[in-house]
């Protein structure tokens, strides 16, 4: 039971039945109890019950102030452990100063580790800010270099936006969209997330973009 759980200290058991709880798959959906699980689990380092329970505070319309600044901490701590699912809806926050301070530093960091972890949504993100010089100085090429590492994954917008720098005269953008022809990558759109990531972690990253209406 819950006493033997919290005696072995198996943080990827409490994960497992915080987890089940909040989606009712096999027991009635009970988001207190899967929440004090994920709490158990969280407090015992593991990190996906950290980025689930952060997720519980930010979307909870009954999370006061003080719990959406929890539910950030606990996505920041997912995120120091090296957690690839939790970088980006962290670095969603800081770009857009949702529920803490924009810091731009901050976000660019944390899309960096994504893009470079092979995040197809991430490395978009990045291109945006350096063809748009948000917190970095304009650099068209290391822009295009990001917007080429997604469109290799086949990410629909990322392709939309080589064209259309290729259409204004960027070179090395008509270069990578050639390039994309002449593989035959064929592929309708990367995956913002890794599979294998439970309903809660993969509906993280679709609540924050939600709160921040990124593009």
């Amino acid at each position: 039971g819950r006493t033997l759980l919290l005696k072995s200290r198996l943080p990827m058991s409490m994960y497992t039945i915080g987890d089940i709880c909040l989606r009712g798959d096999t027991t009635p959906h009970d988001a207190e109890v899967g929440k004090q699980w994920l709490q158990h689990a969280a407090e015992n380092g593991y990190a996906r019950a950290q980025l689930c329970l952060g997720h519980t505070y930010l979307r909870s319309e009954t999370s006061t102030p003080e719990q959406k600044q929890c539910g950030v901490k606990w996505i920041r701590f997912a995120a120091e452990q090296g957690l690839v699912e939790a970088y980006i809806p962290l670095a969603l926050m800081y770009q857009h100063g949702t529920i803490i301070p924009v810091n731009l530093a901050e976000a660019l960091h944390w899309f960096k580790k994504a893009g470079d972890a092979n995040n197809p949504h991430a490395q978009h993100m990045l291109g945006m800010m350096y063809e748009q010089g948000e917190g970095v100085e304009v650099n068209m090429k290391t822009a295009i270099k990001w917007y080429s590492q997604a469109a290799s994954q086949g990410y629909t917008k990322s392709v939309e936006a080589l064209t259309r720098l290729s259409q204004r005269g960027e070179n090395a953008a008509r270069i990578a969209l050639l390039t994309q022809v002449s593989s035959g990558d064929d592929r309708s759109g990367g995956s913002a997330l890794p599979a294998g990531t439970t309903a809660a972690e993969d509906s993280c990253t679709t609540t924050i973009t939600t709160m921040t209406s990124t593009t």
